[in-house]
């Protein structure tokens, strides 16, 4: 499932996005007068264009959502999502806080409309019937850095289906961030979160109502995230939840939250491997980005063996969402979030996935993962190198032929992670490697 940012926040109780996974491409970047499906817009002179992948309209009580998502391959891989928001969409002008944009390439933001910069986008439906819509689109945007850019000659036409029955379902929500104090130089404090930087600029008595002045406010999917604030050369950083609501955070430069982290997901963050056995043989694993799977946002960790991993933490579980193909021997390999680490758990307790049924070498089994926690709280050396504050995990994967009556193991695997490193031990089930860390990079 690829990345679908629906961030329109005022309404987010009511709004549900809906998206689908398809590869398209503008090789030519020409767009015609009369189009089938497509989008087109200008930011600095340059054209981003690419066909409409999916577009939907969906009512929920007596408030009604146009979403649209398109594609490209021109300069990266590219994607539009374009929504408005109100009691009925027909022919008309909708504007901020009705309406949302964003476009990124290569799961990146590049630029996205602020929902509660009143008037500042402007979406006009032309035309619209049961079958198809067309409108266009222009107003100002800001980039990753707070800049503002302008988006012009922005126009779209495609199909749009008024169904309920796309199987993805994203859901929308509202953080404010506020402080009772700014920077201590009485600068502005920096609030970045999922590849987004607002910032603080008054400082507050009490906890303020959502998007008030003075206050960074965010539209994200719902899911977890880590919010990090920053005052010159300190940053503080903090675990929030957003659902479909408003979620209001309070930052304390003086007194942080003291949590534990045993698998770090800040962008940028980087681990060297190399083989236990042979230090010659090293890849490095990186957080790049992230993508959207079943409604939860998951960082992508990304090597340049070619290896692509997602991760995320809920209150001291930590997850991955794992591909179960097991070396390309299975015909229909289901895509699965497991259970990683409990960080609380004790030595000796155990925890065990979903069944799932899958066609192993031509043969129709069930599997199941169960892992372990077989070590805590020590020290692994790796490499020559101490890592203090240790949790090792063993990970069974048993299989079914007798319909789940019975499960037998097959192969197992192991993690060691420590605390605020991350993962500083794994094996690779498919290479048959034990990778060590030799080298560490948390992004402040």
């Amino acid at each position: 499932m690829k990345f679908r940012s629906s961030l329109l926040a005022i309404l987010a109780a009511a709004i549900v996005v809906f998206s689908c996974k398809k590869e398209l491409s503008n090789e030519s970047g020409d767009f015609p007068d009369v189009i089938e499906d497509g989008w087109e817009f200008t930011e600095s002179a340059a054209l981003k264009a690419g066909p409409v992948d999916t577009a939907f309209i969906q009512t929920v009580g007596s408030v009604s959502t146009l979403s649209i998502i398109g594609t490209t391959t021109i300069a990266g891989e590219g994607e539009i999502f374009l929504q408005i928001v109100g009691e009925e969409i027909t022919t008309g002008t909708f504007t901020n806080p009705l309406v949302f944009f964003q476009y990124s390439e290569n799961g990146s933001v590049l630029f996205q409309s602020n929902p509660v910069d009143a008037g500042a986008f402007t979406i006009v439906i032309t035309e619209i019937d049961s079958i198809s819509v067309s409108g266009t689109f222009s107003g100002t945007v800001k980039d990753a850095q707070g800049n503002d850019h302008a988006i012009t000659e922005g126009r779209f036409k495609t199909k749009v289906s008024y169904s309920d029955d796309d199987p993805d379902t994203i859901e929308t929500g509202q953080l404010t961030v506020w402080s009772r104090e700014i920077c201590s130089d009485g600068s502005p404090m920096e609030i970045k979160v999922s590849g987004q930087t607002g910032q603080i600029d008054d400082g507050m008595t009490s906890e303020p109502v959502c998007g008030a002045a003075g206050t960074a406010t965010f539209a994200l999917i719902t899911g977890n995230y880590t919010v990090e604030a920053i005052c010159g050369t300190d940053t503080v950083r903090y675990e929030v939840v957003i659902d479909n609501k408003c979620t209001v955070l309070e930052i304390d430069m003086q007194n942080p939250p003291q949590e534990s982290d045993y698998l770090p997901m800040v962008e940028g963050s980087s681990w060297t491997y190399a083989d236990l056995s042979d230090v010659t043989s090293s890849h490095i694993l990186k957080v790049e980005g992230s993508d959207v799977f079943e409604g939860r946002m998951f960082p992508r960790f990304v090597s340049n063996l070619g290896d692509t991993f997602y991760f995320r933490k809920d209150q001291g579980v930590y997850f991955e969402y794992r591909t179960l193909n097991f070396q390309d021997f299975v015909t229909n390999p289901p895509s699965i979030e497991l259970v990683i680490l409990h960080e609380d758990f004790d030595v000796g307790q155990s925890w065990e996935s979903t069944v799932e049924d899958i066609i192993l070498s031509n043969i129709p089994v069930k599997v199941m993962l169960r892992s372990t926690i077989l070590r805590r709280d020590f020290i692994a050396n790796i490499h020559g190198v101490d890592y203090p504050d240790c949790i090792e995990v063993n990970t069974e994967i048993l299989f079914s032929s007798d319909g789940g009556n019975s499960f037998q193991a097959g192969n197992s695997f192991n993690r060691v992670f420590s605390k605020d490193r991350g993962i500083v031990y794994y094996y690779d089930i498919n290479r048959e490697v034990e990778w060590g860390v030799t080298s560490i990079s948390i992004n402040p």
